[in-house]
């Protein structure tokens, strides 16, 4: 006969074994969640957080020395300008800045690179998908044979093809974050250049419109 208290002390002791390795295998795991997360590129960035005054001295009407009086601009950047020379009422002036759009150089340049920009954006998303690789080839043969043989193989073809289509699949998981972060850089440079490029069409159509309207007033006079 087993003594009770020696089966039931042996069991609480099997039970608390059981309880430490499960909080081992927990504190293991815990460990390599927090190294994983330790191990992402970069910190995320936070934008700073820039104290702004109350009021500004200018908000009201001011008097120059002069006597004349100015007020504070109201820029409307974030508006979509469109044609807006067209309020010149000059048709003239409207063929040459659909002219300028397509022709000048500055801008073409800008555009080149907003598209070399998305594209790099693009190149950097693809890497979250696996990439396959394939290339096929085909090969003809044909052998030759000697007389005394064709005789006996005259029924036989002598020519042989042979097709190849091998292919290849690699991913890579984006465990430590440098995928997404290289895909956020693209993307704020690809913001970048077209900003650059709204400010380069501005520049050149401003020009454009500044010198039509000098070279009228030149004729008039």
């Amino acid at each position: 006969m087993i003594d009770f208290t020696q089966y039931l002390a042996s069991r609480l002791a099997n039970r608390g074994i059981g309880q430490r390795n499960r909080f081992v295998h927990l504190s293991l795991l815990l460990l390599t969640l927090c190294g994983f997360t330790g191990c992402n590129v970069g910190p995320k960035y936070l934008r700073p957080v820039v104290p702004a005054p109350p009021a500004f001295k200018e908000l009201g009407t001011q008097q120059a020395d002069d006597g004349s009086t100015w007020k504070t601009a109201q820029p409307q950047d974030g508006a979509l300008r469109g044609k807006w020379w067209e309020i010149y009422q000059e048709s003239e002036l409207d063929a040459l800045e659909d002219k300028l759009n397509v022709s000048n150089q500055n801008i073409a340049q800008s555009y080149d690179n907003f598209m070399a920009a998305r594209a790099q954006v693009q190149q950097a998303r693809s890497n979250y998908y696996p990439t396959v690789s394939a290339g096929a080839s085909y090969a003809r043969n044909r052998s030759s044979q000697s007389q005394g043989a064709a005789s006996s193989l005259s029924s036989a073809n002598p020519n042989s093809n042979v097709f190849n289509l091998p292919f290849d699949v690699s991913w890579e998981p984006d465990l430590w974050g440098r995928v997404r972060n290289t895909v956020h850089q693209f993307s704020r440079a690809a913001q970048v250049s077209a900003a650059d490029l709204e400010n380069v069409k501005l520049t050149e159509q401003a020009n454009l419109a500044v010198f039509y309207f000098q070279l009228r007033g030149q004729d008039a006079l």
